[in-house]
């Protein structure tokens, strides 16, 4: 094998000491879109293991995510610092999207797209992967992107078979568009608890909402003449403001509500509730999360993986019957109890 080098890398950029420092098996880090992170965990994480004979596992959302150009993005990123510069071969499957990239004949990156069937997911391992890093971990919602259903459940399906053969640790990475994704969600964190600077763990994760360091966003500022903090791009890439949390719709409910439809949506079931009073002085709808399920009425669900006892799966013609809730969440004209409620029903959305 080569003698692979890092030539420069400053230490004003991405730091993962604090989420490291854990030693919790799931690690997540949001931080500004300019602060490294990328970069960051390939020269101080992945580029070491190689050295030491372990690879680094991709993790994509869809299969079409993984291509031979996004495969080598990775390596290009860590050709800027390091000497002789690495290149190797893609191989793998077209059918499951699993895909390896060789240096030296040895495998740099393992590519494990989540959205391959789920069967293929619980029969995917690979020996001596020191890490696994999902980047860019949250979708934008305004440029149409989506979470996979029960993407964080199909994550599990892999992360327990992998972690049977090597105690691999997972690595999340993201710019902050919203403080509520199925991650964080399932790992039980508030999102009233995610402020700028946090750090949060559990018993097997680890969260870090990180500060650009002043250096950094000094020195950008002065080599980036497009920076605006106040643009919708800006908020999140260099004021590390989640632009779909502003102007969300989160309050107490009003009177004058009554229970109009149920939903099923990832385990948990909401209700929409309907205001009579309809001079335009209360939002037409509120969203909330049922505590009882044993409600005596229909539930409607989008996935058999949400169906129970009085849950029915929804269709087309039922989905019309829905078009005065899409009409209210398209024109947000609503009230919800929680953000992990309004997160709920911006995905509901795209199914009624």
């Amino acid at each position: 094998m080569k003698d692979y080098r890092v030539t420069d890398f400053d230490d004003i950029h991405c730091d993962f000491s604090r989420i490291d420092g854990t030693e919790r098996p799931m690690l997540s880090l949001a931080c500004s879109r300019d602060d490294g992170k990328t970069t960051g965990f390939l020269i101080r994480k992945a580029l070491p293991a190689f050295r030491r004979g372990h690879p680094t596992i991709l993790l994509f959302r869809n299969q079409v995510d993984v291509s031979e150009s996004s495969i080598r993005y990775f390596a290009n990123l860590m050709n800027k610092h390091v000497r002789p510069h690495i290149e190797g071969d893609v191989v793998g499957s077209s059918k499951t999207g699993l895909a390896t990239f060789l240096v030296d004949k040895k495998p740099l990156f393992h590519c494990v797209p989540l959205g391959m069937k789920e069967y293929n997911l619980k029969k995917t391992a690979y020996e001596n992967a020191e890490f696994a890093l999902f980047d860019e971990l949250e979708v934008n919602p305004q440029n149409k992107e989506k979470y996979l259903v029960n993407e964080y459940e199909k994550l599990l399906a892999f992360y327990d078979t992998q972690r049977k053969v090597c105690n691999t640790r997972f690595y999340f990475l993201t710019n902050m568009y919203s403080r509520v994704n199925p991650y964080w969600r399932a790992w039980g964190i508030n999102p009233r608890h995610i402020e700028l600077g946090c750090f949060l763990k559990g018993d097997y994760w680890a969260f870090e909402w990180r500060k650009m360091n002043p250096l950094l966003v000094e020195k950008l500022k002065k080599e980036n003449k497009h920076w605006d903090e106040e643009t919708s791009y800006g908020k999140m890439a260099f004021a590390n403001r989640p632009p779909m949390d502003e102007g969300t719709h989160v309050g107490p409910m009003p009177n004058g509500y009554a229970l109009s439809e149920c939903f099923r949506y990832e385990g948990d079931t909401y209700g929409a509730y309907l205001t009579s009073d309809w001079t335009g002085s209360n939002p037409l709808y509120y969203f909330k999360r049922e505590r009882d399920n044993s409600r005596r009425r229909v539930v409607y669900a989008f996935d058999f993986a949400d169906l129970m006892c009085n849950a029915v799966i929804a269709d087309r013609r039922e989905r019309n019957h829905f078009a005065h809730i899409k009409r209210a969440i398209r024109e947000q004209d609503y009230l919800c109890d929680s953000l992990e409620t309004e997160f709920a029903f911006r995905s509901i959305f795209e199914y009624i």
